[in-house]
């Protein structure tokens, strides 16, 4: 098996930050139950900084990915009642103007309760996913 392949963003706007992420894989099973890999589909990426969002749908556009881009959790939930059919899972930052990844994570759950839901942030896993939350993510990117 192939060991993914990782990128390391900074941020220039929020000195300190930085991104790292994967691919995203989604995994099933044939008709045999043999375990696969399956790439592509959509992904709805919500991060309020333009260079993550280049960097990011560039990356998930060379890995198959189709990428619909947002820049705050707003944007998110209204691309998504849009293009609900068409989306997969969601990659969204944790700290944005107008509606946080918790805030969107809570309101595309309400749209699509099955919805996965990867959130990403700069802080330690143990800050973002302390305290009550009403929805879980699917996974942590730091």
């Amino acid at each position: 098996m192939k060991t993914p392949k990782e990128i390391h963003v900074d941020s220039l706007s929020r000195p300190g930050s930085a991104v790292q992420a994967g691919p995203a894989l989604h995994r099933g099973a044939d008709q045999d139950g043999v375990a696969r890999e399956v790439r592509g589909g959509s992904v709805l990426l919500v991060d309020d900084e333009l260079l993550v969002r280049m960097v990011t749908s560039h990356m998930l556009e060379r890995l198959g990915f189709a990428v619909l881009a947002a820049k705050d959790g707003v944007e998110a939930v209204e691309m998504f009642q849009q293009h609900a059919d068409d989306i997969q899972c969601v990659l969204c930052d944790l700290t944005m103007p107008r509606m946080d990844g918790w805030e969107t994570l809570t309101a595309l759950r309400h749209i699509a309760p099955g919805i996965p839901v990867i959130l990403v942030s700069g802080c330690s896993e143990a800050q973002v996913i302390d305290g009550a939350h009403l929805e879980r993510t699917q996974a942590y990117l730091r």
